[in-house]
């Protein structure tokens, strides 16, 4: 195996958690714009680069005062299908009974583009736009996401709390599926349980004398 095929194939396997969800984004917006665009072109050594690409929780207007921006940010993660991937029953396998389940999580990546000047961020938000239509079969194949859609580029509109600046959101849609597996033979909820019934029962003989607490039944 190439040095590519196991990029390719860890790639495959990264967990999209939230964060995870936004760096995706981040990076194929940067490298695109480093390599392939002359007007906004993105440079490492921010104080050569002619736009600012960051996370939102980075957003600083004193960055945008002479360049236009794009702040990524994620939307709202939605558990979805929650449920067994194999029978309803555990199935045996030797000494252990496992049990596999499955989600299919859907969240959301914001990309606004900001800018003072209202043509350059519609021309901002167009290419933007259109690197992330283009590059989604690519993007859903490599990061094995089941969609990586762009589902709408928003009018255009001042920015609130700093109305100098204007932006054009771009909501991006993903989706794709996270499983695991339980083994019974893990004691975890089950101890837990256990040593919480216990302790009740002894706050509770303390409190109100010996009893049978753990089926319900309070006092003799």
């Amino acid at each position: 195996m190439d040095s590519n095929q196991r990029i390719y194939d860890l790639t495959r396997k990264i967990r999209k958690t939230p964060l995870v969800l936004t760096g995706i984004v981040l990076q194929i917006l940067r490298n695109w714009f480093r390599r392939n665009s002359e007007q906004f072109k993105y440079n490492d050594n921010d104080l050569e680069s002619k736009v600012v690409i960051d996370p939102s929780f980075l957003w600083n207007p004193e960055n945008c005062q002479n360049r236009p921006g794009i702040y990524i940010k994620r939307g709202g993660y939605i558990p979805k299908g929650m449920g067994k991937a194999g029978t309803d029953d555990l199935l045996k396998i030797g000494k252990h009974s496992d049990r596999q389940y499955i989600v299919l999580p859907v969240c959301p990546v914001l990309v606004f583009c900001i800018s003072k000047i209202p043509g350059e961020v519609e021309t901002l938000a167009w290419e933007a736009s259109q690197l992330l239509i283009s590059l989604s079969p690519i993007i859903k194949r490599d990061f094995n996401f089941t969609a990586f859609d762009v589902e709408r580029i928003g009018e255009i509109g001042k920015l609130n709390k700093y109305k100098e600046f204007w932006t054009v959101p771009i909501q991006v849609t993903t989706k794709f599926a996270e499983t695991w597996e339980l083994e019974e033979a893990t004691p975890i909820l089950k101890d837990t349980l256990v040593n919480a019934i216990v302790e009740l029962n002894g706050q509770l003989e303390s409190e109100y004398g010996e009893g049978d607490y753990s089926s319900g039944g309070y006092g003799r």
